[in-house]
């Protein structure tokens, strides 16, 4: 299940690299397209502009290619040091243990990446160095073709897929299509399914409606606000091309930065889910009212402790009660535990309390053992019963049962 969910984070984030990788590249084509097109129109052949500009970029590339690996692992280092806590520093063993084959396995990313810039560079200048200085102008005046992807309603297509598997995903998650076991192995890679369509179907759309937005949003600007966003919003809209990719770059970047996240942060508590369902479940039982007495608590708890599995047992009750005056009555959940056997039987995390269960039973005792029953019974409130009723340490409130 861990695996599943990394290398699905991995995918997304490599691709999210190729993505910035390759839109960089372009514009470093598009930086030099004006030097390209006036060495076109004065003379220059096309393989003498092709050959150049791809030795500048193969040049770049090796570059890149040999440096890459250990900037990447000297940056994971000191990124790792400063934001792991003291109990995962011991990840790190992976790195400094053997560097060597640590290198190896990121020369691979690496030489992708390299290959990626390279071609489109190269796909890039192939384009740039058939256009004039006219067409350049002409086009940079206004937008007179589309992506190929466009033109053939590729976008569409591809949105259309993505709606269908994110219903799909959503189906699998929420139905009982899928048995229990199944449900829990494929739990997180259906969620990221899920999320990577929706994304993906919602930034289409939006790239497709983008020049529309931006015609509306001129017109919106133009009677209150300066000539200044109007002439942006305008020139965009004639020439979407650059803008559309830089926001397709920062949506993506912050969604997969937001998702990477709560994903990580959801499937570090679920992993302990997983591993309490497979090892052991708890289970309950009712005791009637009417025959319990209190001389019979230790009985009743020896009695289910003595079950086959069983590993810990505590008798108590559990149930809602109106809690606060006269005038002030507020539904609490209750439980009156035994202060002897709880704190080895409940299931007890940070998020209870800062506080362990077994120092929060200690004091129980001792609060029990300085006041009476016919004045008051101790009890411990969280922090939403505290403000709801009011409440500070040592003052009382009224319970009503059932």
């Amino acid at each position: 299940m861990v695996q599943i969910a990394v290398l699905s984070l991995v995918s997304l984030e490599f691709g999210l690299v190729l993505f910035f990788i390759v839109l960089m590249a372009n514009l470093l084509v598009e930086r030099q397209a004006d030097a390209i097109a006036l060495l076109y129109s004065r003379g220059a052949s096309h393989p003498q502009i092709v050959g150049a500009l791809n030795v500048q970029g193969l040049m770049l590339g090796l570059i890149a290619l040999g440096t890459a690996p250990l900037l990447a692992l000297f940056s994971t280092y000191w990124l790792a040091q400063h934001t792991l806590s003291a109990a995962d520093l011991s990840a790190l063993n992976v790195i400094t243990n053997n560097p060597a084959k640590v290198l190896l396995g990121l020369s691979l990313y690496a030489l992708a990446a390299v290959g990626v810039s390279v071609l489109t560079m190269v796909l890039a200048v192939h384009a740039a160095s058939k256009r004039d200085v006219l067409a350049i102008r002409r086009e940079a005046a206004r937008s007179t073709r589309s992506p190929l992807w466009q033109r053939l309603k590729l976008d569409m297509v591809a949105a259309l897929i993505a709606l269908v598997g994110y219903g799909f995903s959503t189906y699998l998650t929420h139905s009982p299509a899928l048995d229990t076991r199944l449900s829990l192995l494929l739990l997180s890679p259906l969620t990221l399914l899920q999320s990577i369509c929706l994304l993906l179907a919602g930034l289409l759309f939006l790239l497709r409606l983008l020049p529309l937005l931006l015609h509306i949003a001129a017109r919106f600007t133009r009677p209150t606000r300066g000539p200044a966003p109007q002439l942006a919003l305008a020139q965009m809209a004639r020439a979407p091309r650059q803008s559309s990719r830089m926001i397709l770059l920062l949506a993506l970047a912050g969604a997969f930065a937001i998702f990477t996240l709560i994903f990580t942060a959801s499937q570090s508590q679920r992993i302990l889910d997983v591993a309490t369902y497979e090892t052991g479940s708890d289970f309950s039982g009712v005791v009637p009212l009417a025959s319990f007495r209190l001389r019979q608590l230790t009985d009743m708890t020896m009695a289910y402790r003595h079950i086959p599995g069983v590993i810990s047992a505590s008798v108590g009750y559990a149930g809602q009660v109106q809690a606060g005056n006269a005038t002030l009555n507020i539904p609490i959940d209750f439980k009156a535990v035994d202060a002897g056997t709880f704190a080895q039987t409940a299931i007890w995390t940070e998020q209870d309390s800062s506080q362990s269960l077994s120092s929060l039973m200690r004091q129980l005792v001792a609060q029990r053992a300085g006041v009476s029953a016919h004045d008051a019974v101790p009890a411990i409130v969280d922090a939403n019963a505290e403000n709801q009723l009011h409440l500070s340490i040592r003052s009382k409130f009224h319970a009503k049962f059932f």
